[in-house]
């Protein structure tokens, strides 16, 4: 029996599970690493979502076609939220993609999903504007009010033949109170019509809370909330995963037995920020040139992070004695 995680070639598919550089080029070689994604227990619940709101073929496979729900064939959407680094964008992107009747664009290339990514200072009108340039329509004259351009979007999108529209760093639309309602309302209006799609969006629990405001926008969401790691196989699936990006690189991996947990105190229990990290070490021992992975890799990225050298999870004492002596002087990441 296979006991390694599962990994994808990348997150869009398209590159061989072979490191295509030589393994002493580190930049390179950390850039490929970057771009392998792990399965985790996440993927199957974000599937089951996928599965509210989309048809399925007679072949029991997914389809970019939306489920219409009632006799006024509303469709529904799906709402992802956790913190920063929780793995909210790599999750989706990656079950996206791997359904090749779906296909994701973020603009110009083919695809039924269409990517777009709000921008902090965005808004209602603008986030309208953006689906229009990335699409290529081109220039929107500024006069044109913020209902005309969504419909000018919204026809667009179905010239286009996209279905789905996942919106991410959704947050950022709620920004201004004064947008807040009239945020909603496109939101659930998205979802009704001839021409509605199934909505994805995600980003930070802000979002959530903003959504909850109005139960009949907040009912037409399935919800999957990302969260820190739960679980031993989680645990276990993060070592392994550690483990098998070494061994692409042709380093030695860290000896130490509480890696992973060391980890997980580092950052709250954040997958994507673990792996952020194990990205961050691998590429410091690659330059180093002794092919081997060390805690102190990890350490010194550590403190570049919190910007000074103090006590901290990844120090070489032994870790059920050091978590002690953090905890007692009130150390948190």
């Amino acid at each position: 029996m296979n006991d390694r995680p599962e990994i994808d070639d990348s997150l869009s598919g398209s590159s061989p599970l072979k490191l295509p550089c030589d393994p002493s080029d580190a930049s390179a070689s950390v850039d490929w690493l970057r771009n392998r994604y792990m399965k985790t227990v996440r993927d199957p619940i974000f599937n089951d979502a996928l599965e509210e709101i989309l048809e399925t073929d007679h072949d029991g496979q997914l389809t970019a076609r939306p489920q219409r729900i009632g006799l006024i064939k509303e469709t529904r959407g799906i709402l992802v939220v956790g913190h920063t680094g929780d793995g909210k964008t790599a999750l989706i992107r990656r079950n996206l993609t791997r359904h090749p009747s779906i296909g994701l664009t973020e603009g110009i290339e083919p695809g039924k999903a269409l990517y777009l990514r709000v921008p902090p200072e965005a808004t209602l009108k603008g986030v309208a504007t953006k689906i229009l340039t990335e699409t290529g329509y081109g220039r929107v004259q500024e006069k044109i009010n913020t209902s005309v351009v969504w419909d000018m979007a919204i026809h667009r999108l179905a010239g286009r033949g996209i279905t789905i529209l996942w919106i991410d760093e959704a947050h950022h639309m709620f920004r201004l109170s004064k947008e807040v309602d009239a945020v909603l309302r496109r939101m659930k209006s998205l979802m009704q019509g001839e021409t509605s799609l199934a909505l994805i969006v995600s980003g930070i629990r802000f979002l959530d809370d903003k959504i909850q405001t109005d139960a009949e926008t907040s009912e037409r969401f399935s919800r999957v909330r990302l969260g820190p790691i739960r679980s031993d196989q989680e645990r276990r699936d993060l070592h392994k995963f550690i483990d098998l990006c070494c061994s692409f690189v042709n380093l030695s991996p860290v000896t130490d037995p509480d890696l992973v947990a060391r980890l997980e105190f580092a950052t709250r229990g954040s997958i994507g920020r673990s792996i952020e990290f194990c990205h961050s070490a691998i590429h410091r021992a690659l330059r180093r040139g002794d092919r081997k992975l060390t805690l102190d890799d990890f350490r010194r990225g550590f403190d570049l992070k919190r910007g000074f050298s103090d006590d901290g999870p990844f120090d070489p004492e032994d870790w059920p004695v050091l978590k002690d002596i953090l905890e007692k002087k009130g150390w948190s990441a």
